[in-house]
Formats: C-alpha cells, structure tokens, sequence
C-alpha cells in the first residue's frame, strides 16, 4: 500500500504554458465567462482555480506588468517602471534620453522563461515582454551552460510590414481606390456607407459608423507580407464630423 501511495504521489512532468491577456481586465472577463461567451476560459476554470483578485504593478502598464509577472519583482528592482524607462546610468544621460520598457536591455531582473531553460526545461517564448532582443538572455543562458537548443524565442512586434494608414473620401476615384500594404495588393469600392475591400480572392466590408454612434467593428483579417515577413490588416470606417476615415492598422 506504501509502495502504491508513493507512486502516486510521484510527480509526472507536464509542459507548462504561460498566456498573457493583455488589456483584458478582470470584471469584463468574469462576466462574459458567465455569460458564456468564453467556454474554453471556463474549461481552464473548471479544470483549474482562478483568483479572486491581484495586486497589479505601479504603474499598471503592459509591460509594468509583464515585467512583474515574469520576474516576481516591482520596478523598483526588475527597472522596469513604464513602457519607455530613463536610460542609466542617470549620470550620463538626460531625462529626454529613455529606452522601450519592453526591451531585454531595460530589464534588470531574471524572468521565469530564462530561470526555466536554466533548470534544464525546454522552453519556448513567443513575443514576451522582455524577451528581445535576445542577446542578453543568450548571453545569460551560454554563461550558465546551457545547451542553445534549450531555448527557443519568436518575437514579432519589433517588425513593421506597414504603418497605420488613413484614407478620405479624396484618395478615391469615382468611388473606388487601390493601393498597397506591404507587397500586397488591395481595392477598395465605396457603395454608400460602406466600402467593399478586395484581397485576392477575400473580400469583405466596412461600414460608416451612424450619428448615434453605434459600434461597427474591424474588417475580418487580410494576410499581408513583405520580405519574408507575414502579418494580418484590419479596417475601419470611421466618422470625422459629416466626412470619413478608413483607418487600416
């Protein structure tokens, strides 16, 4: 019986997967969870726990937070205190000097994904805080000797296909106007309050957001790329006064 208990108790290991919901606050996650609109947020809760509540970063910016939650410390030690933060030494540089606190550069504490790999576990990072560019923590992991399949990291905020882009009424010619997002083509057709968008084969529509001001949503997402580089655009019709603005992102 002893023997059976034990084997019990042994620990399996099991991946483990972190997923960070940025922008999600609690209150608008807990009601739509009971409304059922979320049942896979449940099955996590069903199968799991979930806390009541937290104490979030000072202050409680992405990656204030980010930083927090992968490395257990508050700015005050992790050096991340806001989503820009002054460069240091302070006695070489000026307070309009800073650096993007979503860099590995600014941080100053270990993260969990880097005392991972270290503890031997095979671990994979996609588009963390704090994780690029990745030279420090290489850095950090070759000085332990850890093996360099032992860590694997993707990020991809850090690459721009294109910017926003805004277009007017102006930029289309008997109602309609193509152009480009990367390298790839698109053609637009206004048809009243609504403006049609061609992709290839995908076409989908935008419509112009009423005077009540109810909500219209983004278009469905277009693949984009340029130079190897892959990504999804959006659209948006949106009111200014008695003209419009399609907004792409």
């Amino acid at each position: 019986m002893l023997a059976s208990l034990a084997a019990a108790l042994t620990l399996v290991p099991s991946p483990v997967v972190i997923v960070s919901w940025d922008g999600a606050p609690q209150w608008v996650i807990s009601r739509m969870v009971e409304e059922g609109k979320l049942p896979h947020v449940q099955a996590l809760i069903d199968d799991g726990f979930m806390a009541e509540g937290l104490q979030p970063a000072l202050p409680s910016k992405t990656a204030v937070t980010h930083a927090a939650i992968f490395t257990g410390a508050w700015g005050t030690h992790s050096g991340i205190t806001g989503n820009s933060v002054p460069m240091l030494p302070r006695s070489e540089h000026t307070i309009l000097e800073s650096r993007s606190g979503f860099s590995s550069e600014s941080l100053m504490a270990e993260p969990i994904y880097i005392t991972a790999a270290k503890a031997g576990k095979k671990t994979v990072v996609l588009s963390a805080t704090q994780a690029h560019p990745s030279g420090p923590h290489v850095a950090n992991l070759e000085k332990a000797g850890v093996p360099d399949d032992q860590y694997i990291q993707w990020s991809g905020f850090e690459s721009t296909i294109s910017p926003p882009m805004v277009w007017t009424e102006d930029d289309f010619v008997n109602g309609k106007m193509t152009t480009k997002i990367g390298d790839t083509n698109f053609t637009f057709i206004q048809n009243g309050e609504t403006i049609h968008i061609r992709s290839g084969s995908q076409i989908s529509l935008v419509r112009r957001i009423n005077p009540m001001g109810s909500v219209d949503y983004w278009s469905q997402p277009y693949p984009v790329r340029s130079d190897g580089l892959y990504a999804n655009a959006y659209f948006r019709l949106f009111n200014i006064g008695d003209e419009w603005r399609l907004y792409s992102r």
